[in-house]
């Protein structure tokens, strides 16, 4: 959300580091899946798993890669968040069996909400890719006053203090390398 522009996103960045170890990978787009992370009950998540996040992921996919619980900000949408995300790892196992599932977190997080996820993981295989190192350093922030260019070329001044406090190009690319480090490929 901090990051110059697109190509300096940790999803960039890792994207190009697949590619430089496999060219003939096919990286799917990124997916915004917040409406999973802000739902309030397993039967809302596992609703918007199926009708949205199922059809994205092939029997066939050898990673996926979830960055969720920065927006789990209420006691509404953590009350079943911890079963939840066992039950997210497991729904894509079913969709693709063989496929190695990463879990990136966390930027706005607490120690619970990071024990939730790490038991998600260790529970039902996945790899759980720590971020939070950076999360309170202002090095690895975005800033007051920079220049950001969406994807469609747009550019703008960020003048919002909750934008700044996301990850800059700096955060990114830890997020990235630490991602990069538990591919280890």
């Amino acid at each position: 959300m901090a990051a110059s522009d697109q190509n300096h996103d940790w999803y960039h960045l890792v994207s190009d580091y697949i590619l430089t170890k496999n060219p003939t990978a096919v990286i799917k787009p990124r997916f915004n899946a917040s409406t999973w992370e802000s739902a309030t009950t397993s039967a809302d998540r596992q609703a918007y798993f199926n009708n949205t996040l199922a059809p994205l992921i092939d029997a066939d996919s050898d990673l996926v890669i979830i960055q969720l619980v920065d927006n789990v900000n209420t006691d509404a949408k953590l009350a079943t968040f911890g079963e939840d995300a066992k039950t997210l790892i497991t729904n894509i196992r079913i969709k693709a069996p063989h496929t190695r599932v990463l879990w990136v977190a966390g930027w706005f997080v607490d120690d619970n909400k990071i024990n939730l996820i790490k038991t998600a993981c260790l529970d039902r295989g996945a790899l759980f890719v720590d971020i939070t190192a950076y999360k309170d350093d202002d090095q690895y922030k975005g800033k007051m006053g920079a220049t950001r260019t969406g994807i469609d070329g747009t550019t703008w001044t960020v003048t919002n203090p909750g934008e700044a406090l996301h990850p800059g190009d700096l955060g990114m690319q830890k997020i990235a390398e630490a991602v990069e480090e538990a591919l280890n490929f």
